[in-house]
């Protein structure tokens, strides 16, 4: 998953998913994250934590880490 499939709102989040296995035919489909009740658990605030913290601004959001603890 890539910045470029997440548009941050005043609801929340809509996160682009541009292709699944159980999507046949590769349309993708758009699904909305709320914020959530609890600061400390709301997924939209923690994912801003993230690429705050992590200092991202493009491409994947998620990077991986060696066993070694490289990124």
């Amino acid at each position: 998953m890539e910045i470029s499939d997440l548009q941050f709102s005043a609801d929340g989040v809509m996160v682009n998913l541009p292709t699944s296995k159980t999507d046949q035919e590769g349309a993708g489909r758009k699904v909305g994250l709320p914020f959530g009740a609890n600061s400390d658990t709301c997924p939209v605030r923690v994912l801003r934590c993230w690429l705050t913290a992590a200092q991202i601004s493009g491409g994947l959001i998620f990077r991986a880490v060696s066993q070694h603890g490289r990124v």
